[in-house]
């Protein structure tokens, strides 16, 4: 039995083995269960859509710099298998948790993950130091809208999952951390952030490189 209480999917791209190495070794000292969603999107699926684009812009400005820049593949990538993600944990009968493949947990993660997943005030829960974003407090801490960090974790309960999913899957426009911003403000969402994180990115500690730029456009079909 999983050591955590919550259904948990792991965001991985396929090239970085080692990456999937170190997540494997992780997951298994922590007895913790665990689904990997590598899929890769085919190249035709994302599309910029201007309409689309300018309409969340207008409803969150804080997107405005990312008008026009063409999301990267690695990036059209992510945000396909967090799409497929919430489809799965809308069907889900309890709390799910992804993690993306260059997180790295503390020692209390399992402790504090499942303290995180008894309390049943919220809807998404970033648990991760993503970007070294932080927030005044201790415990669950909740915050206004945009109100995501970077994806390497989150807990999402079914119901938000499938608010989210229903708009989502009609088109994204963004990088998956700004998309979660616009969605989870126009499903007002009730988003919190834990404070100390127990989720760091290892592609911004210097574990890892980060592949999010990169322009390999023969790795997806």
């Amino acid at each position: 039995m999983s050591s955590l209480n919550c259904d948990v999917y792991l965001m991985h791209y396929a090239i970085l083995t080692d990456r999937l190495e170190f997540m494997k070794e992780q997951l298994r000292n922590f007895k913790i269960e665990y689904t990997v969603i590598s899929d890769e999107p085919e190249k035709s699926w994302f599309k910029d859509d201007m309409t689309s684009k300018f309409i969340k812009i207008q409803k969150m400005k804080s997107l405005e710099h990312l008008y026009n820049e063409k999301i990267s593949w690695p990036a059209a990538s992510l945000a396909w298998k967090h799409l497929l993600f919430l489809e799965k944990a809308m069907n889900s009968q309890r709390v799910c948790l992804v993690l993306e493949d260059d997180a790295i947990l503390s020692d209390d993660f399992v402790i504090v993950i499942n303290k995180i997943i008894e309390d049943n005030s919220w809807d998404v829960v970033f648990p991760g130091s993503g970007c070294n974003l932080r927030v005044v407090g201790t415990g669950l801490v909740k915050v206004p809208h945009p109100a995501s960090k970077c994806t390497d974790s989150y807990l999402i309960t079914p119901d938000a999952a499938r608010k989210i999913y229903s708009t989502l899957k009609n088109s994204i426009d963004f990088p998956i951390d700004w998309e979660l911003n616009y969605q989870m403000m126009h499903h007002d969402l009730k988003v919190f952030w834990h404070e100390p994180p127990v989720v760091k990115q290892g592609s911004q500690d210097g574990t890892w490189t980060s592949s999010i730029n990169d322009k390999r456009e023969d790795l997806f079909k």
